[in-house]
């Protein structure tokens, strides 16, 4: 399932704090949560969604698939795994050749996965969209396995 919606990046929903984290957004209720920060030159996410499978987080320059700037990541038996990709049209993402997320945590339980990556804003790849602070459109998708 992929779904999109505008993300205000300096006016984010205000619950309460997790972690670190000074921006939170739920994206589904009881299934999508997302938290961020910034600093001068990068932005560092956390994803916590109810799945056991694949988690999909993307920038889009229309709120739709294509043109979007996207992050798969899941957990297989204790290791996390986190691959940039991008979409020219409604269907798989290509895995872009550049790397540019870096994967800084990640855990599974029986109901949650938890992944945790950081990116420059700015990454200088034509197949990566440059994040700003003020709103930008993502697109996200859970998919069990």
């Amino acid at each position: 399932m992929l779904v999109s919606t505008v993300l205000p990046l300096l006016f984010a929903l205000a619950i309460p704090s997790l972690a670190d984290f000074t921006h939170h957004v739920v994206l589904k209720d009881d299934v999508y949560f997302l938290s961020w920060k910034f600093d001068n030159e990068t932005i560092t996410f956390e994803t916590q969604v109810r799945t056991t499978g694949y988690i999909g987080l993307g920038f889009s320059p229309n709120g739709g698939m294509t043109g979007a700037d996207i992050v798969i990541g899941w957990v297989r038996d204790g290791a996390a795994y986190l691959k940039d990709r991008y979409a020219t049209a409604e269907q798989v993402p290509s895995i872009d050749e550049n790397q540019d997320v870096e994967l800084i945590s990640g855990s599974e339980n029986s109901t949650f996965t938890t992944l945790r990556f950081k990116r420059r804003l700015d990454t200088c790849d034509s197949k990566d969209n440059k994040i700003t602070q003020s709103t930008m459109r993502i697109t996200f998708c859970t998919m069990e396995t």
